[in-house]
């Protein structure tokens, strides 16, 4: 099961609101849902004005992709179909957390994660997605990230651990203002003041990354692995519509609002789904892809 943290004063899922009539409430009108209809972003760092926040990611794509090497789906399905989205030009790049990424210099790998959040803050990634396990502990919660090896998935890989208490112990900013999205596993922010406040969204902000996506609740991890699947496929690639007047088709770009919220209905529509109410943007909704003149296919194919 994955979950990820909510916001910093007020962790309640905004998304299972239901503002519907008594009516639409024994009908199951899933419409009335506020995540069905809007996209409620939370803003977890108040004294950072919204206009600060970075409007647009640069060209060309570069993701980091941090997978625990237990989680089957992960592997099997999340990476290659993500990698397959990412890499759109030549110049797009794509790399697992592992040897590739010189977090060492030639020197053993710290497991605590102080190597790795290092590495991060000076790395060239636009995107860092996480597809693993976090677990709770008295300073915050810390994610278990497998380093992989040659690109060779091992039983008894390498675990590294990077906690929200890392943060405080080494500042500095991530140089590309990365998306971060915790598909993570077991990572709730609970009612405590200490992880209320001191949360993996919150500490992602506060380093400069530019915006976030998190769950609220369990999410079963082949849920998991196709919803962040589809995400992608609406934020780096956009939605094929046609012109009401001209019955013309042309690909629209979307925030990642937008994405988030066309991949909830999306699940809904399709399979009669819900759970992606349970992800959420803990940063401001406008943030989006600063596209470069190439043709989008309208084949979109999710």
């Amino acid at each position: 099961m994955r979950r990820a943290n909510p916001a910093e004063v007020m962790p309640f899922p905004w998304e299972v609101l239901f503002e519907g009539t008594e009516e639409d409430y024994e009908q199951g009108n899933p419409e009335m849902f506020w995540g069905m209809r809007y996209t409620p972003a939370r803003i977890l760092n108040p004294e950072k004005d919204i206009t600060d926040y970075v409007l647009e990611q640069a060209q060309p794509s570069d993701m980091l992709f941090c997978l625990h090497h237990r989680l089957l789906h992960a592997h099997k399905k999340e990476r290659p179909e993500i990698e397959k989205l990412v890499r759109v030009t030549a110049k797009d790049r794509f790399t697992l957390l592992g040897t590739a990424c010189n977090l060492t210099n030639g020197k053993s790998c710290d497991p605590l994660g102080d190597d790795l959040l290092k590495y991060l803050y000076k790395a060239s990634h636009n995107m860092l997605h996480f597809a693993c396990h976090c677990k709770e502990n008295r300073r915050g919660d810390k994610l278990l990230i497998s380093f992989i090896q040659d690109e060779e998935i091992t039983e008894n890989g390498l675990v590294l651990e990077l906690e929200t208490y890392k943060f405080l112990l080494r500042q500095g900013k991530f140089l590309c203002q990365p998306l971060v999205f915790l598909n993570a596993c077991q990572s709730a922010g609970g009612v405590d003041e200490l992880r209320r406040t001191f949360n993996l969204p919150n500490v992602f902000i506060q380093h400069s990354a530019a915006a976030v996506i998190a769950t609220a609740c369990p999410v079963p991890d082949m849920f998991a692995a196709a919803f962040a699947k589809v995400f992608y496929e609406f934020f780096l690639r956009g939605q094929v519509v046609k012109d009401e007047i001209t019955g013309e088709k042309f690909v629209k770009m979307m925030t990642i609002g937008e994405a988030l919220r066309a991949t909830r209905c999306y699940f809904l529509k399709e399979y009669n789904n819900p759970l992606g109410l349970a992800y959420g943007v803990y940063s401001p909704a406008h943030y989006r892809m600063n596209y470069l003149p190439y043709t989008i296919s309208l084949e979109l194919k999710i």
